[in-house]
């Protein structure tokens, strides 16, 4: 037999309103959105002083970093975090050729030859070089006067991007067999300036950045790439992360990041419990591990307004 309803007044009352649902408030509206767009994104340009090594053309050289203690930022290097080195032939000016490749915009047309070496050692012979998983390369063949520029750059596990940089020019006649990494040899540069803040709020906001197209540098913007979301604060002010925004982590006063891998947006909340309080400037930003700059793809400043 079925039992007797309850009267609409105990219904109801069994509703309770003050309890917590778990949505971003009790009254159950969604957390307010904030579409980021393109316009407010930093810009920047970024390039390497690296210096030039005459090296024997047409022979086997070694390509070696026994004694590199500082990577191109000017950071103390991890030398058993270093995984090998790559080789670039290209047709233009190594200057342009390294600002392209530091600033995500290097073309599969930009390159004649990409090739790498890996090793766990301090060395490299250039016949040791593959190109992909097992294609070996006589690249003494390739390595001859006139034959376009040639950069050797360093990996390590501890960062995306090469480490260190040395520009070699195949020269008949060198005595000099090896190409060395060295402190000091190349250095990285960059000119970076923020767009107009970003006004936010409500520290539950939504920051969705599902219709950017392009990266701080204006390349085009592969949003699958972006991996990683960071929530950083500076107590000097918005003109901190310019300086540096390859050390977006590093100079913050406290920085937060998450893994958003596949996603179009992020609620504050999910950084820390507290986001946006405290004082200086707050900076978002995301970034692509797999790519060859270690710079942020976008950054802009939060602008902690009144509701």
């Amino acid at each position: 037999m079925r039992p007797p309803a309850l009267p609409l007044v105990l219904a109801l009352a069994a509703c309770d309103p003050g309890e917590d649902t778990g949505r971003p408030d009790d009254t159950g509206d969604p957390p307010p959105q904030v579409a980021l767009s393109d316009a407010d994104n930093f810009a920047f340009t970024s390039a390497v002083d690296v210096s030039a090594q005459a090296i024997r053309a047409g022979a086997d050289i070694t390509v070696e970093w026994p004694a590199l203690t500082t990577d191109v930022y000017g950071q103390p290097l991890d030398p058993a975090a270093l995984t090998g080195v790559e080789v670039f032939n290209f047709p233009g000016a190594t200057a342009d050729f390294l600002a392209a490749l530091t600033m995500g915009s290097l073309r599969a047309t930009d390159i004649t030859l990409r090739a790498h070496c890996d090793t766990s050692g301090t060395s490299c012979q250039l016949d040791e070089f593959l190109m992909g998983e097992a294609h070996p390369l006589d690249l003494s063949a390739d390595f001859l006067a006139g034959s376009g520029g040639w950069v050797f750059a360093l990996r390590s596990s501890a960062m995306n991007g090469p480490v260190a940089y040395i520009d070699v020019v195949p020269t008949e006649g060198s005595d000099d067999l090896a190409a060395s990494f060295s402190d000091g040899g190349s250095s990285f540069r960059v000119d970076a300036t923020a767009a107009a803040p970003v006004p936010v709020a409500d520290p539950s906001t939504v920051l969705d950045w599902s219709a950017l197209t392009l990266d701080g540098a204006g390349n085009a913007l592969p949003l699958y790439r972006l991996d990683r979301a960071v929530l950083a604060r500076f107590s000097g002010g918005a003109d901190v992360p310019l300086a540096a925004p390859q050390f977006l982590s590093e100079s913050a006063d406290e920085a937060f990041t998450l893994d958003v891998t596949g996603r179009g947006s992020v609620a504050l909340p999910e950084f820390l419990a507290d986001p946006l309080a405290g004082d200086g400037a707050w900076v978002f930003a995301l970034l692509c591990s797999s790519c060859d700059t270690r710079m942020p793809a976008f950054l802009a400043v939060l602008e902690v307004a009144a509701p």
